[in-house]
């Protein structure tokens, strides 16, 4: 691949997302099952747990409302380790996704990397740089949307009817900025993978290389996510039919009583007996799949947009690029 990048229209990052497809599958499969796989053991363990647990209550008491503070302590450890192991898998994602854009950026760079040297370079101070950069994002955002639900909340305990109303309008700008602060900070893990950049730099880098053309990038963004999400649907739904068959019979057994009477609620429950290892199959393989994909067209529009801020004149390569080849 030629080390000049110029700016690209919507039909060329199409193309340079393809190319990378077909260029970094194997190393990215690889990257993916060494770090998602064992995550995704955890979180099957713990979620098929947590349905075990709830459905021996259900057996045993008929409901959870009647179930004994033993059984209410189990189901609360169970809660726990489900929780746990679902941050466990969310993480191990993350760093997944860190490994994949490196090597998806060294091919966008002419540098061929290998899948062990892009896991070296994943598991070190950019993995935590990513990791805090997560953490501060969810905060800043998440915190637009609690404002105004925390107004709604006091103003129904205090019997504030109109300031309840206004925290209910607040939530429209409180979902636009959210959105807009979303793109602004969409590339910080590119930048981070890549021109090892800080956590609280990598805000200030992507706010810098999607201004002026927000309405552009949150339109290829919405594409490009719609695209990549229904051909990982088309690859998942019949597989989800497969692996989640002994849940789907089970539930339609329980419609097709549903004309002679009222079905027992218990019937209902008994569907999550082999549900659990299914939702861990299919959880691994939706976001393995999502890992070959999406990280390679946020890295794609990542040197588009710098090429379209004019860093690619003289050198295609970033400062970080000479010297990682040291």
């Amino acid at each position: 691949m030629s080390n000049t990048i110029s700016p690209m229209s919507v039909g060329d990052i199409f193309d340079k997302i393809v190319k990378l497809i077909g260029k970094t599958t194997l190393r990215n499969l690889i990257i993916a099952l060494i770090i998602v796989a064992p995550a995704t053991v955890v979180f099957t363990y713990g979620i098929d747990t947590f349905l075990s647990t709830v459905l021996g209550i259900v057996r045993e008491h008929g409901t959870i409302e009647k179930a004994n503070p033993e059984s209410l302590s189990a189901l609360s450890g169970g809660f726990i380790v489900v929780s746990v192991s679902l941050l466990l898998f969310g993480l191990a994602t993350l760093a997944a996704t860190l490994g994949i854009i490196i090597v998806a950026c060294g091919e966008m760079t002419g540098r061929s990397l290998t899948w062990s040297e892009a896991l070296a370079m994943t598991f070190d101070m950019r993995l935590l740089y990513v990791f805090g950069q997560v953490i501060l994002q969810y905060l800043a955002i998440g915190s637009l949307i609690a404002i105004p639900f925390l107004v709604v909340v006091m103003a129904g305990i205090a019997q504030m009817v109109v300031v309840g109303l206004l925290g209910g309008f607040l939530f429209v700008p409180a979902i636009f900025f959210s959105v807009f602060f979303a793109i602004r900070w969409a590339f910080t893990l590119p930048i981070i993978a890549w021109e090892d950049a800080g956590a609280v730099e990598s805000f200030r880098r992507s706010w810098h290389l999607v201004g002026g053309i927000w309405w552009r990038t949150f339109g290829v963004l919405i594409l490009l996510t719609l695209v990549a999400q229904f051909a990982i649907s088309i690859i998942t739904t019949p597989i989800s039919l497969v692996v989640l068959w002994d849940f789907f019979a089970q539930y339609f057994t329980i419609l097709g009583t549903l004309g002679t009477g009222d079905p027992d609620p218990t019937m209902f429950l008994e569907t999550f007996d082999s549900l659990g290892i299914g939702i861990g199959i299919m959880s691994c393989l939706s976001a393995i799949l999502s890992l070959l994909i999406t990280p390679l067209a946020t890295t794609v529009m990542y040197f588009d947009l710098r090429a379209r801020k004019g860093e690619f004149s003289q050198s295609a390569s970033p400062d970080v690029y000479a010297r990682n080849n040291e």
